[in-house]
């Protein structure tokens, strides 16, 4: 209906408003595009706005690549649908500011429309921060493919990213402003970048669920998109969590407790957290990794106590926002082939710390993700159903298990 609005508007103001001179009549397109962009952003009140998709970015490498005259294409699948969308472009790990020349928006009917900044086709992003689009005033429904295009008319080095295990999920054109075009001609790809958020304006009612967790969420195969299809239409959800992520450890800024401000509490419209983190924390003290070094040195390793204590400063930050708070107790891994990775003393506090989950009162409500999978007859181990075959990875069959177990909690 707010859509329909804005176009009726729109033609209203085509037809009336004309500006008049000696030879023939013409449109005021100045005074046609501030109307349209006041009404938009006055239709579209704060309260509407929901997160439908979002992501964790981190800091590039000095070996970061480099754009210049090219465009870069970023296709996401949204959860809930709404009236309209708006994106959120970051540089919050760039030195320099970042000039975008152009930037448009791909929607499910196959049209590309123009993205604008308070009504201008370019804009400059200051260093260390985040930008916010006009919105694009389209009926987009839930788990709707859309692609974000970007412009870079000068040399601009790709330092906020998403960090995957392959490089993917951005593609780099040839030389020139594509934002537009109907072939995209791609040069290279490359990890997702620059997209902090699409937010929809939604009904005020849909919930926005923030997910913060690790690997086991973080990739597009995992149990986070399968759920996010399944409850499209009634939630929307955005997914915070970190390749190879840690709730406490982590001098780069991916710690769960570092990301919590731009990951969770400026998540716009998100109402409840769901905690599925800190497993890493546990585990890699002392463990090596595939390289066979020491992912972290054992003697700064943390005690059941002192992870349930980070988890519990996690969900008081998230109370104090006002979020409902969801526990998710940890998988069990005794079956891990990395050496390190299943001694006792950590499957010890594993299942000291999934017992504090389930009763602790901070939270609103609990999916008990190991219940689900564990095996029936040793609860130490992955169901053989479920385990991918290393003895603490999700096979497909354990993504989906998940999935279908989140679903069916009801928001409290």
């Amino acid at each position: 209906m707010l859509s329909s609005l804005c176009r009726w508007v729109a033609v209203l103001i085509k037809s009336k408003l004309t500006v008049r001179s000696a030879s023939h009549p013409q449109p005021h397109a100045l005074l046609l595009a501030t109307v349209t962009l006041v009404l938009s952003q006055a239709v579209f009140a704060e309260g509407m706005w929901r997160t439908s998709w979002g992501i964790s970015l981190q800091q590039g490498t000095d070996q970061a690549v480099e754009v210049s005259d090219q465009t870069l294409r970023i296709p996401l699948k949204l959860s809930a649908g709404g009236d309209a969308l708006r994106v959120r472009i970051s540089n919050e790990f760039g030195d320099e500011e970042m000039r975008i020349g152009a930037a448009s928006v791909r929607l499910p009917d196959g049209s590309i429309v123009p993205l604008q900044f308070n009504g201008a086709g370019a804009t400059r992003v200051a260093p260390r921060s985040i930008i916010v689009t006009d919105p694009v005033a389209h009926k987009i429904g839930a788990a709707a493919d859309v692609e974000v295009r970007l412009y870079f008319p000068e040399r601009t080095r790709l330092t906020t990213f998403k960090r995957l295990s392959a490089a993917q999920g951005t593609d780099i054109s040839a030389a020139g402003n594509h934002t537009s075009t109907a072939d995209f001609p791609i040069s290279q790809s490359t990890y997702p970048v620059f997209l902090r958020a699409v937010e929809v304006a939604a009904d005020a009612a849909t919930p926005g669920l923030v997910i913060l967790s690790d690997t086991k969420s973080a990739a597009p195969d995992t149990w986070v998109p399968m759920y996010a299809d399944t409850v499209a239409g009634n939630i929307a959800v955005t997914n915070r969590s970190v390749f190879a992520g840690r709730m406490f450890f982590g001098n780069d800024g991916t710690s769960a407790l570092a990301r919590f401000d731009t990951d969770v509490a400026a998540t716009t419209g998100a109402t409840h957290l769901l905690l599925f983190v800190g497993n890493n924390d546990l585990i890699q003290p002392g463990m090596r990794g595939s390289n066979g070094r020491v992912m972290l040195p054992p003697e700064i390793a943390l005690s059941a106590d002192e992870i349930i204590a980070q988890l519990h400063q996690l969900a008081v930050r998230a109370k104090a926002l006002g979020l409902k708070v969801i526990a998710a107790t940890w998988l069990p891994y005794a079956a891990a082939t990395p050496d390190g990775y299943a001694a006792p003393h950590k499957l010890e506090a594993r299942d000291r710390i999934n017992a504090w989950l389930r009763t602790a009162d901070i939270f609103d409500a609990v999916v008990d993700f190991d219940a689900a999978l564990k095996d029936p007859t040793d609860p130490s181990f992955l169901d053989k159903r479920y385990d991918s075959g290393n003895g603490f990875t999700p096979s497909p069959a354990g993504y989906a298990r998940m999935a279908e177990v989140m679903a069916a909690l009801k928001l409290p």
